[in-house]
């Protein structure tokens, strides 16, 4: 694995870290809420755009978080 390649596997690991721990606080946010309830709904919005992501830009960084929310 050269430079760039290493580079680019720490970048992406660095983004999905960032992806999952912002929707995280999202939904430990609403649980803390009167909207706890829109959680469910939450999840699988945010499951829907990962799931297109991968779909139609077969971005790896979504892969990733969306198999890690699974």
């Amino acid at each position: 694995m050269d430079d760039q390649e290493l580079k680019n596997k720490e970048r992406e690991q660095a983004d999905n870290k960032m992806i999952t721990d912002a929707f995280n606080h999202l939904i430990d946010t609403y649980l803390h809420s009167s909207h706890r309830r829109k959680v469910d709904i939450i999840t699988k919005a945010f499951n829907s755009v990962l799931f297109i992501c991968i779909s139609f830009k077969n971005l790896s960084v979504f892969k990733n978080v969306y198999a890690q929310q699974s």
